[in-house]
């Protein structure tokens, strides 16, 4: 049940923008462009959608290969990892402006 709920909050990037981070505490200015970023950064290869099926000619549901989205991303896992570092250091940048100010 958590996990179908879960599902249907972070199958797009809309969906975990105005479902998940926007019930996030508004004291927390970083946090939600934050969450965001690390989303994009480990979901959002273009490269690797996540789970689906690709429907044939038919209609009919392919089988072929693996279904599991963290399988599909192990073929990118370097691009990836650089992805979520790239988005800790900018804002890790950004959080240290703020202690500066």
């Amino acid at each position: 049940m958590i996990a179908d709920a879960k599902r249907n909050h972070m199958d797009s990037a809309k969906s975990f923008r105005f479902i998940i981070v926007k019930k996030f505490c508004e004291q927390y200015e970083l946090l939600p462009r934050f969450a965001i970023a690390l989303h994009n950064a480990l979901f959002g290869n273009e490269k690797c959608p996540g789970a689906y099926l690709d429907d044939d000619d038919d209609g009919n549901k392919s089988t072929d290969g693996p279904n599991d989205p963290l399988i599909k991303r192990c073929a990118y896992v370097n691009e990836i990892v650089a992805n979520l570092e790239g988005v800790l250091e900018k804002f890790k940048r950004k959080a240290q402006a703020v202690f500066t100010l």
